[in-house]
């Protein structure tokens, strides 16, 4: 079952947007026209298009007359598609191919938790300018590093149904996992090493973040050659309480990057 989405105002100029897959599948959500970089923000696993960090750097874009893209994946929100069929892949190939469509001189990918691994497979892609990259509490090793994919019973159970129960810890109803999912997101997981992204890279995490440890950002950090990394004393993995924050680190990437011209699209 998709999350539901909350009723909430539409910003000013931004319009529905959606986006029709080869196969006739939908994504949904919307778009800000404006000037280049073009901000793309990618949600996490089980999220959506209309969160607090979405909806704010939206107005961030607005503010400074840049566009912005905020979309469902499929399977979540207003998207079509299964939720139990969704692929990281799946959706890094999608989110390109909406993206490319809008011609963009330059893109921004800013990326929260599993959407990080998502902003992060397009980025090493090279299909799109992308000029750089923001990172929020980013789950870049979704399973390999998810204390559940070691349970014993935990693997059983997959082994015996091919999918596990996965219990929300924002109170949502209960959702399965299932082993394709698992292969998939393993196989989009950056190898060891070092990640050669010649262009901007910030993460931002919060320290008390029960659902992915800030060791994960502190890993990418030393990984990324040039990265920046800010560490959120005490905060969540949603880090909805620290907005300003993220917006900070943002207009220190948009600083670092070389001008793009402000083309309206």
């Amino acid at each position: 079952m998709k999350p539901p989405i909350p009723e909430r105002p539409d910003l000013p100029h931004e319009v529905e947007h959606v986006h029709v897959r080869a196969d006739g599948l939908r994504l949904r959500g919307r778009r800000l026209a404006g000037g280049d970089p073009l901000l793309v923000f990618v949600h996490g696993f089980r999220s959506h298009h209309g969160g607090n960090k979405a909806e704010a750097i939206a107005r961030f874009a607005a503010a400074r007359g840049l566009g912005c893209l905020r979309l469902d994946l499929a399977g979540h929100g207003g998207s079509d598609g299964d939720f139990e069929a969704f692929r990281v892949t799946e959706a890094a190939r999608d989110m390109t191919d909406a993206v490319a469509a809008l011609a963009p001189a330059a893109v921004v990918l800013i990326g929260s938790s599993l959407g990080a691994l998502v902003a992060l497979s397009m980025a090493r892609a090279g299909d799109l300018p992308v000029a750089g990259m923001l990172c929020i509490a980013p789950a870049c090793h979704f399973v390999s590093r998810n204390p559940a994919a070691h349970d014993p019973s935990l693997r059983q159970q997959l082994r015996q149904r091919g999918h596990i129960e996965a219990f929300d810890p924002y109170g949502q109803q209960p959702y399965r996992i299932t082993q394709a999912l698992i292969d998939d997101a393993l196989a989009a997981e950056p190898a060891p090493g070092p990640i050669d992204l010649p262009l901007p890279v910030r993460l931002v995490h919060g320290t008390a973040d029960a659902s992915v440890g800030h060791a994960e950002s502190e890993d990418l950090h030393r990984r990324i050659p040039g990265s920046s990394l800010r560490l959120i004393e005490g905060g969540d993995h949603r880090l909805n309480g620290h907005l300003p924050v993220i917006l900070e680190e943002l207009d220190c990437l948009l600083s670092a990057m070389p001008s793009a011209s402000a083309k309206t699209r």
